[in-house]
């Protein structure tokens, strides 16, 4: 009996309006007999089935069920459960068809919570970001990259930058923005990080200096109308409501640091023409102006690492409000020498709103991942192959012998005519000064320019040689980053470069903003170690290099520390050293010139 009222109430009991209960006599098992249909009964004690129950049919009201024999109920469909939402009240009658209602109506309001932002008209302009991106040979790897610029009149039309600012840009030459101006421009303006490597001589320095000018001379173009605005009011009044609109006033607005001062002046020169008429302010950070200088009122500082590090030592200058970090030639400034003063650097600017920006021609893997240690979310831009020489410079490497043979070879190159203004570049100091004491004697207008000299030494012999009255500059590795020397037609590595990144740097300083150079690298079988990894430099950049050299035995990192360990061999030994002596032996080769049969 229990079992048949069981069923009977899983199937569900309908009940006519008339003879519906109170609320109150529904509660089981005291349900009287008068609230059944003609198929139940019940008494006080208990529902119970009566004997006409065999022949009870299901009988469709509406939406409504009225009972079923058990026998009937196994065959009816099974009923799936119901969501504790989903359960219905009194009076226990199930409406199917409101529940599929109520089921579907909540999936709706889902679709409406998650709308398709992917319209098309979005879709066309991711379409053509693209499109534009891979013409240009720019790669991406970030989230939500704006999309690249296609003329500077752009910027204009959307007041990113003013109409003083694009005559500043047109009086320097800049007519179109090249690959790396395209997205990174737009990318700072957006306040992204950006993580870019571009190949020397393609306008990385402006890719950087055209935002910082462009969001301060809006600041100052701000400043000037609040002051013609409140120009009636009190003096005072006036001053204190500027003062509060300045975003600048603790401390510089942008900070830019570089390896070398050479290439911390030059950008500063650079800075300088962009930034005529704007009110924008920058000063080099130098022994003397670290001093006295009041680095609150001044809107871009340019500095060096170490420099910087000391005045913040010092507390001489504060960084606390600086809205713009760039790290010009980022692989050298994170070498393992200078990541202290660069770790120091970054947390000194603690503004909430800060844009670290990097960038290089090279960007190495262990680089990447250490500045991304300290960037949030950074947008990663190549410009071409990583970590590639520049297409538009003829490079070829030139088997000398000896040490004897590299002086002899280069007497060679410049009795054949080399145009003049050319770089040499040696591995240390002491081979520069002996180097430029060899030619001086041979009657070769040459100068010399190395870490040890002073600033003053160092800015005459770049004037000198930018003016023409040098014609051949020799230098270390120092000038090789960043340094823009657009008459350079040829560069010659005197001393085998000690890695590919290096050897990219170098060559870089012809060849700039897209004219042609050459670039002749020395080499004799002590370096014959280091050769495989050039070659395919030369091979990926589009010059020709001999099967052979690709085939050589990779240079170990074991033995190339070995080579940084011997550079006081090399530092102390004479530009006519007969081949092994001062240098550390490395295992050699038989050039097939020089293979004997």
């Amino acid at each position: 009996m229990s079992n048949d009222i069981f069923a009977a109430l899983r199937c569900g009991i309908s009940f006519k309006r008339r003879e519906k209960p109170p609320a109150a006599a529904l509660s089981l098992p005291a349900v009287t007999a008068g609230c059944l249909d003609s198929g139940l009964s019940g008494d006080s004690e208990g529902l119970r089935l009566s004997k006409s129950s065999a022949k009870l049919q299901p009988r469709k009201a509406g939406n409504q069920f009225e009972p079923v024999s058990p026998q009937e109920a196994k065959q009816l469909p099974k009923k799936r459960k119901l969501h504790p939402e989903e359960e219905v009240p009194e009076p226990l009658v199930l409406q199917p068809s409101a529940l599929a209602s109520k089921f579907k109506r909540r999936k709706k309001v889902q679709e409406v919570a998650q709308p398709n932002t992917k319209t098309p008209e979005a879709a066309r302009l991711v379409e053509a970001a693209n499109v534009a991106r891979k013409q240009h040979r720019i790669h991406i790897k970030g989230p939500q990259a704006p999309a690249p610029l296609q003329s500077f009149e752009e910027l204009l039309a959307s007041d990113a930058i003013s109409t003083r600012l694009q005559h500043n840009l047109r009086a320097s030459g800049f007519q179109e923005p090249t690959p790396i101006q395209r997205q990174a421009v737009p990318a700072l303006l957006a306040g992204r990080e950006v993580l870019a490597a571009a190949p020397t001589g393609s306008g990385k320095t402006l890719a950087y200096l055209l935002p910082i000018v462009a969001r301060l001379a809006a600041i100052r173009k701000r400043e000037r109308r609040l002051e013609e605005q409140q120009a009636k009011k009190a003096a005072r009044k006036a001053k204190r409501r500027a003062e509060s609109m300045a975003e600048p006033g603790k401390g510089p607005w942008a900070v830019i640091v570089s390896p070398s001062r050479e290439l911390a002046g030059q950008i500063r020169r650079a800075l300088g023409l962009l930034s005529r008429g704007t009110g924008v302010t920058s000063i080099l950070l130098k022994p003397a102006s670290a001093a006295g200088a009041d680095f609150s009122k001044v809107d871009v500082l340019l500095a060096t690492p170490l420099r910087l590090a000391r005045a913040l030592k010092r507390r001489s200058v504060c960084l606390s409000d600086t809205r713009f970090l760039i790290m010009d030639e980022a692989d050298k400034l994170f070498d393992e020498g200078l990541l202290p003063q660069i770790d120091s650097i970054v947390h000194a600017c603690s503004h909430p709103a800060r844009v670290l920006a990097l960038f290089s021609a090279t960007l190495p893997e262990g680089v990447e991942q250490l500045a991304r240690g300290v960037m949030q979310d950074p947008l990663r831009i190549l410009v071409g192959p990583r970590n590639a020489a520049a297409t538009n410079v003829k490079q070829r490497l030139h088997f000398v012998g000896s040490e004897l043979g590299r002086f002899m070879a280069l007497r060679q190159l410049l009795a054949q005519g080399l145009t003049p203004p050319v770089l040499v570049f040696t591995a240390s100091k002491q081979r520069a000064q002996q180097l430029h004491q060899d030619l001086s004697r041979a009657g070769v207008r040459v100068d010399v320019i190395h870490a040890e000299q002073t600033d003053a030494v160092r800015e005459a012999a770049i004037d000198n040689f930018r003016a023409g009255s040098t014609w051949l500059l020799i230098a270390t590795d120092l000038v090789g980053r960043g340094m823009d020397f657009l008459g350079v037609t040829t560069v010659v590595n005197y001393d085998f470069p000690t890695s590919t990144h290096d050897y990219v740097h170098r060559v870089g300083r012809t060849g700039r903003a897209g004219r042609h150079g050459e670039a002749i690298t020395f080499f004799t079988e002590e370096d014959g170690g280091q050769l495989k990894p050039i070659a395919n430099v030369i091979r990926a950049s589009g010059s020709d290099v001999p099967d052979w050299m690709l085939q050589l035995t990779k240079f170990r990192n074991k033995n190339r520390a070995e080579l940084k360990r011997a550079s006081a061999y090399m530092d102390e030994a004479d530009t006519f050293t007969r081949p092994g002596q001062g240098r550390l032996k490395r295992k050699a080769y038989h050039h097939p010139a020089t293979t004997r049969t």
